[in-house]
């Protein structure tokens, strides 16, 4: 079941996703799995020496073991592309890079849709269009090779 991390009365709490948000369970690579579970493992100790650490048992959190919060996050992030040289970009740039690169890649704009949790496909194909003209050149493309080699293969 997902969970949405939400300041309920100024602490940070896990609740239901709003009503309307999408349910989706999001495929992970196997090498992401494994990193994920080796972030977790991080923690172990701390939480056995104290059972106040990380209580809502969370994959990332503070140095406390409490959860993160936004503003830290984005901190976090601007550091690290300052860091890498890279420009900077709100987080929710990072969820707007992912689907375009899926789409550049020739992903399904459902499939796309799906991942995001999007209730609706015209909300995925009006926020990621700008990519869509190189699809729709390489879909060209890919039909005059078709239309070739069937015009090979009849003559």
């Amino acid at each position: 079941m997902r969970q949405a991390l939400q300041r309920v009365d100024g602490v940070l709490t896990l609740v239901e996703p709003q009503d309307g948000a999408q349910q989706t369970e999001g495929e992970l690579s196997s090498q992401t799995l494994t990193q994920l579970r080796a972030q977790h493992e991080k923690d172990t100790e701390a939480r056995r020496q104290d059972p106040q650490w990380n209580p809502l048992n969370l994959v990332f959190t503070s140095q406390a073991g409490t959860p993160l919060d936004g503003p830290n996050v984005t901190h976090k992030l601007q550091r690290a592309l300052a860091e890498a040289d890279l420009p900077r970009i709100r987080f929710h740039d990072l969820r707007h890079t992912y689907a375009s690169l899926l789409l550049a890649k020739g992903v399904s704009m459902r499939v796309i849709m799906e991942l995001l949790g999007h209730a609706q496909i015209s909300l995925a194909m009006n926020t990621y269009s700008h990519v869509m003209p190189e699809a729709i050149e390489d879909a060209a493309g890919l039909m005059e090779d078709i239309l070739t080699a069937e015009s090979v293969t009849a003559t």
